[in-house]
């Protein structure tokens, strides 16, 4: 009587129950290497989790032209400098006029499209400071406070773009001149003029109105940040890599005033490459050209440094020099890790010529042989794999503190209270759970077939009589 090949699914099913046979032959073997796999996970959860969420968070975009943006930061001259002048140093107006005067020759250069002056506050760099915009009852989140100086063209030169779809907005060249005062209006970013007043669309009357309300009441007061007037609004963007989320509201600073508040000797200009010119290359050809550094250098100021603004404000976050070493030191741990679940397999898949031999004297194609081994590798570290992240994550649950919450700071418990915008996989717990265990189960299998490949490549072309004489 002549058998009726099996097909379709029928096939299908005696090839899952033939692979899982020989896993089940080979159980004491595997066990093994399934614990060793979990272990593994386990460890590459841990060690993975940071560079995942860093990842993530030096990936968020901050919308303004921060790649085509250097600062040249000019400093006064040291004592010892011939041209020392202690009572000048102590005059604010000479400092001004020495630091617009450095601005032109800066912005003659052939890379360079616009500088300006830069307070060291907020956008400059340091001694910023923040507001508290309320979202639920006892609950906040922080909004960056940041200053500019007027007729300066601070916003283009950023690359800042106004809400152009909100009525009666300013445009972006409107702002660039505004004189905002810190104690009664903001020029602010979408999202927080939404957050503060429910819709960004109406917030500048809303705003407006709550102003003159709370004004009324208490003339003698601070208006608080939910009091102040909107009088404009910028598309949503980060100020600073350590900045999650898009709340920054700007005020007017004049360079003078700013100037009296700068204890540091430190003084920025900012610069507006124009395209295709490259950030981090002009910052170090800066650095090293005499000649360029002559142009800041003027009256009782010198130059100091430049920087690409990307490094300055810690966009590179992921790439600055303490988050370097600490991924480093990571990258090398997990590659450890990594590497010996590919030796175990690169070794346990050479010892299986013999039964590639038989399963080829058999008819068996190179292809079905592969196949054979990539299954079962892929099922052994998928299984493991997962088993180890829901050990760990189960850890973490009971140690929510070894939970790594990145940038946002928020858990999951404030996220059920936080607005839709705020919301983040990262704080979430079982969302996180899942992306990173995601991330490392796609390495160990990834490792997993590596480890196979090769050897497997050759196991299935092997000769049937030298395979069986071999062993």
């Amino acid at each position: 009587m002549v058998g009726i090949a099996p097909t379709g699914n029928r096939l299908y099913k005696i090839k899952i129950m033939n692979t899982l046979k020989s896993l089940w032959t080979r159980r004491g073997q595997y066990g093994w290497i399934s614990i060793e796999i979990i272990v593994a996970s386990a460890i590459a959860f841990f060690v993975l989790d940071s560079i995942v969420v860093s990842t993530y968070d030096a990936s968020r975009p901050y919308n303004y032209d921060v790649d085509r943006l250097v600062m040249v930061q000019v400093s006064r001259l040291d004592q010892y400098h011939p041209d020392y002048d202690d009572t000048r140093m102590r005059n604010l107006d000479v400092i001004e006029g020495d630091i617009m005067s450095i601005i032109p020759g800066l912005a003659e250069l052939p890379e360079v499209e616009k500088a300006i002056p830069l307070p060291i506050r907020g956008f400059g760099g340091g001694d910023d400071s923040r507001d508290d915009v309320p979202l639920a009852e006892s609950l906040h989140v922080q909004s960056f406070k940041a200053t500019f100086i007027p007729e300066t063209e601070f916003f283009t030169t950023m690359g800042i773009k106004a809400a152009s779809d909100i009525p009666g907005n300013p445009s972006i060249e409107q702002m660039n001149d505004m004189w905002v005062n810190f104690y009664d209006e903001m020029i602010c970013t979408r999202m927080e003029a939404r957050l503060l007043h429910g819709d960004e669309y109406t917030a500048m009357a809303k705003s407006r109105e709550a102003h003159d309300t709370w004004h009324a009441a208490n003339p003698d007061l601070s208006n608080p940040i939910d009091k102040l007037a909107i009088v404009g609004i910028v598309e949503d963007i980060r100020a600073w890599g350590d900045r999650p989320w898009p709340l920054v509201r700007f005020y007017a600073d004049p360079l003078y005033h700013s100037l009296q508040w700068n204890n540091r000797g430190v003084y920025n200009i900012l610069l507006r490459l124009k395209k295709r010119e490259n950030a981090k290359s002009f910052a170090h050809k800066f650095n090293h050209d005499p000649e360029l550094q002559k142009l800041a250098r003027s009256g009782v100021l010198e130059f100091n440094n430049a920087k690409a603004y990307a490094e300055f404000n810690g966009a590179d976050t992921l790439f600055s020099p303490k988050e370097r070493y600490r991924n480093l030191l990571v990258v090398f741990f997990a590659i450890n890790i990594f590497l010996g679940v590919f030796g175990t397999f690169w070794m346990l898949t050479r010892k299986r010529a013999e039964e590639a031999g038989i399963m080829r004297a058999f008819g068996a194609t190179p292809l079905r042989v592969r196949l054979m081994l990539y299954v079962e590798g892929s099922m052994i570290a998928l299984v493991s794999s997962l088993t180890g992240c829901a050990i760990y994550v189960y850890y973490l649950s009971k140690n929510p503190d070894q939970f790594e919450y990145g940038l946002s700071g928020f858990r999951a418990v404030d996220m059920e209270q936080m607005p839709a915008e705020l919301h983040s996989w990262v704080g979430d717990f079982w969302a996180h759970s899942a992306v990173v265990s995601a991330v490392v189960c796609g390495l160990m299998l990834i490792v997993v077939l590596l480890g196979i490949a090769i050897p497997a490549w050759k196991l299935s072309h092997i000769n049937p009589v030298e395979a069986l004489a071999e062993e």
